[in-house]
């Protein structure tokens, strides 16, 4: 740990509680909220949102398995420790990287990458409005998770134990494709978990 780290109190788990809810609750209206920034990409938002709703049962489940992995991250009940200070960007970092490390993988991550380009304002408005939907939840407090590298290896496999295989993955895909996303057409039958 560097000297100089901000050390912060660890969150009580009965403080958290609501903001998992609000989390959960926010994906779509924050997703809806910045649809005209899809438009780069596709013209049918609607579509693309459909695509993803009938992938929900493995997005919770995902989101439930990933929250019981750090039964420990927040304080039961007790007197609260002092934590370093973790950064959301830190993990999303380390969430990219393993995830451009399996598109290379795949051989698909020049493709994927000019999709995320045109798709980049949509990405941007999102986080800017999960973050405001947040930003009061464990306000002078944070969580004590392992390292972010561990953090998302957890995620991941959360989220294959949960269904996320490839037939899932190309099903979304080819779901896309159809919702308007045409560069997808080439992609979808290349990816593999």
């Amino acid at each position: 740990m560097n000297s100089a780290q901000k050390m912060i109190r660890q969150c009580m788990c009965d403080e958290v509680e609501p903001c998992k809810t609000i989390a959960v609750k926010s994906i779509l209206p924050c997703a809806d909220k910045c649809q005209k920034y899809i438009s780069s990409i596709s013209r049918n938002y609607q579509q693309i949102r459909s695509c993803f709703q009938q992938k929900q049962q493995v997005i919770n489940g995902t989101i439930m398995c990933s929250q019981n992995s750090f039964p420990n991250s927040c304080v039961h009940g007790r007197v609260a420790n002092l934590i370093p200070r973790r950064y959301t960007k830190s993990i999303e970092l380390a969430a990219m990287n393993e995830i451009n490390k399996d598109l290379h993988r795949m051989g698909i991550a020049d493709q994927i990458a000019s999709i995320l380009t045109q798709g980049r304002h949509f990405f941007r408005c999102f986080q800017s409005c999960m973050t405001r939907r947040l930003d009061k939840c464990t306000t002078g407090c944070g969580l004590d998770l392992p390292p972010d590298n561990a953090v998302v290896q957890i995620i991941k496999t959360c989220a294959i134990n949960m269904g996320l295989h490839t037939a899932t993955i190309q099903d979304l895909c080819f779901c896309l494709n159809n919702a308007g996303i045409q560069q997808l057409a080439d992609i979808c039958p290349r990816v593999q978990i």
